[in-house]
């Protein structure tokens, strides 16, 4: 497993995914619902936002977001309460160790996808998370990502196009 360094700061002029997923959430008035969230970034505001009213898994291979997310949860009982942070490569995640989830968000797959013996490909990795999905879920993607034209056939080929919002695709 390679460390990504350094941790993403908030800039949604650059990178709106996570500020899109905030916005898609709130306008479908989606409270209570357990989240993948793959690429927490260190400013970890989908933590922020929705873990108020919903219960968040993060995943990084970020030292500094490990670090920013140890900061903000000492700071506040509440986001600690419903907003976790694994230290991990989403690619090598042991299923067994994973709840259902009613949305996983995977905005970043492959754009750091080292392969190795103990990864799974990313067809793999989706397909995996699918079988975490539970019924009537949602996984979503980001068409703005620099490995989208590369992603978009898996996420095509093993899951339903549902919505686009904004700079997201939401499949089912």
């Amino acid at each position: 497993m390679k460390p990504y360094e350094p941790g993403w700061q908030w800039n949604p002029e650059i990178c709106p995914a996570d500020q899109h997923f905030i916005e898609w959430m709130e306008s479908n008035n989606y409270f209570d619902k357990t989240i993948l969230h793959m690429g927490t970034g260190a400013h970890h505001r989908v933590g922020i936002e929705l873990g108020n009213h919903n219960s968040i898994l993060g995943l990084t291979l970020s030292p500094d977001e490990i670090l920013s997310y140890t900061e903000l949860v000492t700071q506040d009982e509440i986001i600690a309460g419903n907003y976790k942070v694994l230290f991990s490569d989403a690619h090598n995640l042991n299923p067994a160790l994973l709840p259902s989830f009613d949305i996983i968000t995977l905005f970043h797959l492959g754009e750091i996808y080292e392969p190795s013996t103990l990864s799974y490909s990313l067809e793999e990795l989706v397909n995996m998370l699918r079988g975490k999905l539970k019924q009537g879920g949602f996984m979503l993607a980001y068409t703005k990502s620099g490995s989208w034209k590369q992603v978009m056939p898996i996420f095509d080929s093993i899951l339903f196009r549902d919505e686009t919002y904004k700079t997201l695709q939401v499949y089912t």
